[in-house]
């Protein structure tokens, strides 16, 4: 049996390993492998490339073709390349039938390598055409404007600016409404380095006349921009090193580009244009402002951030914030009357449900159309002024789609969002009139469905023959936020306890087997392991910790959440004015920590580790693993350079999938004579 707070339960014994149990062998001696151990690693090889090989979909446009019943999808995915142990983007695009309900495939296209793709955006005015943001091997960026299969345009922005932002959370691109211009997301320009001081001599292009001041753009006199060693902190997990985005506007004929100006402790993101309202006036935009007055905190993941939504025009002289709190994703009605967006609660959990927002652009006012709900709904009700479903649990979105509007063929006037949310172990589809303030769920909400949550690593390891059990425990998506916040204060117990009844429950009806159960588990679920080590020992056959939180404490001064360790615990957290590690806090944080229990693991644990992990660094992970050893524990630990939380690269992945799958053979059946 396999368990994890967030992942499964099985009978190991059973699994469809090219040999028997008995088979298996450690080593045939004289330093050489044995056939039936290379064979093994083989298989589980194999495995993990049928596991991890499917395509994983980014984003997709569907438009209706000419043909009544026919629907054109462009798609792009990120598909796994095991030969050159990478990562490729590829597009693609089909023609559909719809006929009666029924869904089949009239034209397949052919895939196409779009790795240097970053972003790319149809006008939605003139879908003839597109515009692509492209990072190119020779390290040079362009902007290419395509007219059906022509380049019509390519705009070298290299010195321009820095790479482009593609991320969900900064990343943008978009048409202006007479689709003359652009604007997207990119790293603002470099300060300048240190230059060579021309021996002396400053010239009238230089420099102006004037007494000593302060203000110095640029390097001068032999030294470097004042700028440039200025401490500016990144954003986090996945945004290692990268400079702070900026938005840039391209004018398509003339080709200029023009880097916009931001508000002081303002981080500018996810922009759209406005309507022009027939008015000849500067184009205005609307984005999402994520506000860091005293430190940037990590953002990816993290929908509890500071943040408002701005409007300004291409000037960027004013920017005006129409709605502040935890907000995000804005986007533009069709008829431009309004703006709809995400908000979610200030601080806490870093992901809860979120309300969605309507927001006047006549009356500049807002009203809540989706609320936050606390608890599933027993039957329809109306909230809000909106029905909503049954079993409706909320709205858990990171972000909404790029374009979210549906154009129904009979009702050209009416506005339909479409978006996806969790639906307790499920991901959905949903629609929202906007007109009659009704939400509509459009698919399956029970298990069975394909849409249902299983991630490849269980998936990999159900083919190894593991029975999977995916333990919802408290603070869970999906389930309304009541649900999310009883964790708070109860970090340390109350998943613990489900875990082990979700485990217990499996063995009293004989599903699993008692005497090969093991677990796996990343972050909060590597978390719950290493606390599960401590106060269950001789209960896992092994246990598998991927990054997990070891030491609150340790985690609060290093990682790029510390909100987190303080929020989960019930501690007040002000990102405006962040507390102090004190004594008090610091004990409060030991207490909750898998830390104090080290000196009573007795199960053999397997770490694995990514050296460039900012969400939970390492250097926890690896003091735990320094006691563990002098203690003579049965630990192993494996860190990946170069690679961050997720353990996401190619190699990172296939080699943390065989090491789990050897790990486990080896204390399942007794390898080495364990």
């Amino acid at each position: 049996m396999y368990t994890s707070s967030d992942t499964s339960l099985s009978n190991p014994r059973q699994a469809a390993t090219p040999a028997s149990a008995a088979s298996i062998s450690s080593s045939s001696g004289g330093g050489k492998n044995s056939k039936a151990s290379v064979e093994f690693v083989r298989y589980l090889r194999k495995t993990f490339e049928a596991a991890y090989g499917h395509p994983s979909l980014l984003s997709a446009t569907v438009r209706r073709c000419e043909n009544p019943g026919l629907v054109s999808v462009e798609y792009t995915a990120t598909q796994r390349d095991f030969a050159r142990d990478s990562k490729r983007k590829v597009f693609n695009s089909s023609v559909l039938s719809i006929q009666n309900g029924e869904l089949s495939k009239v034209v397949i296209g052919t895939p196409t390598d779009a790795t240097d793709i970053q972003a790319s955006l149809r006008s939605p005015t003139d879908p003839s055409l597109v515009a692509v943001l492209r990072s190119l091997t020779d390290s040079k960026r362009v902007v290419d404007i395509w007219r059906n299969d022509t380049l019509v345009k390519c705009i070298d922005v290299t010195d321009k600016h820095g790479a482009f932002y593609g991320d969900s959370t900064f990343g943008s691109l978009a048409w202006s409404n007479d689709n003359t211009r652009i604007v997207y997301s990119a790293e603002r320009p470099e300060y300048t380095k240190a230059k060579p001081d021309n021996a002396g001599f400053v010239s009238s292009d230089d420099a102006c006349d004037g007494d000593i001041t302060d203000d110095i753009i640029g390097s001068v006199g032999g030294v470097a921009d004042p700028r440039f060693y200025e401490e500016e902190s990144d954003w986090g997990e996945t945004f290692n090193g990268k400079r702070p985005p900026a938005l840039v506007v391209v004018d398509i004929d003339s080709a200029d580009t023009k880097v916009l100006g931001s508000p002081d402790g303002i981080t500018l993101g996810q922009v759209q244009f406005l309507p022009d309202n027939g008015r000849n006036d500067t184009p205005r935009i609307v984005f999402t402002g994520y506000k860091h007055t005293v430190r940037k905190h990590g953002i990816v993941y993290c929908q509890n951030r500071p943040s408002g939504i701005y409007v300004t025009d291409l000037g960027c002289e004013s920017f005006e914030c129409i709605h502040s709190g935890a907000v995000r994703s804005p986007r533009v009605t069709p008829s431009g009357r309004g703006i709809v967006f995400l908000s979610t609660m200030l601080g806490g959990p870093h992901a809860s449900t979120s309300e969605l927002v309507y927001y006047d652009l006549e009356r500049r006012s807002s009203r809540v159309v989706i609320p936050i709900v606390r608890r599933p709904l027993d039957g329809q009700q109306k909230i809000d002024g909106t029905l909503l479903p049954d079993g409706f649990v909320g709205v858990y979105a990171d972000q909404l789609p790029l374009n979210p509007w549906l154009r129904i063929e009979n009702m050209p006037m009416r506005e339909f969002l479409v978006f996806t949310s969790t639906w307790r172990s499920t991901s959905v589809v949903l629609t929202l009139d906007l007109e009659e303030q009704r939400l509509e769920l459009q698919s399956p909400t029970d298990n069975k469905s394909s849409s249902s949550v299983l991630g490849a690593n269980a998936f990999g390891l159900a083919r190894l023959g593991f029975g999977v059990l995916l333990v919802n425990f408290t603070g869970s998506l999906g389930f309304g936020q009541d649900a999310v916040l009883a964790q708070i204060g109860n970090i340390d117990t109350a998943t613990i306890d489900e875990i082990q009844r979700a485990a217990s429950q499996i063995h009293s009806n004989k599903e699993g087997d008692a005497n090969a159960t093991v677990y796996l588990g990343g972050s909060y679920s590597g978390y719950t392991g290493a606390l599960l080590a401590g106060l269950v020992p001789g209960y896992y056959r092994g246990i598998v910790l991927r990054n997990p939180v070891i030491n609150f404490g340790e985690n609060a001064a290093m990682c790029d959440i510390p909100d987190w360790c303080w929020a989960e615990l019930g501690l007040d957290y002000d990102f405006e004015s962040p507390p102090e590690l004190a004594p008090d806090a610091f004990a409060q944080m030991w207490q909750a920590s898998p830390s104090r229990l080290s000196s009573k693991v007795r199960d053999p644990l397997l770490l694995l580790l990514g050296a460039q992990d900012r969400r939970v660094p390492p250097a926890q992970s690896l003091s735990y693993y320094y006691r563990l050893k002098s203690a003579n524990a049965p630990v192993q630990c494996k860190v990946y350079p170069g690679v961050g939380h997720p353990l996401d690269s190619v190699e990172a992945e296939r080699d943390s999938f065989v090491s789990i799958g050897r790990f486990y053979a080896k204390h399942i059946f007794k390898l080495d004579g364990s």
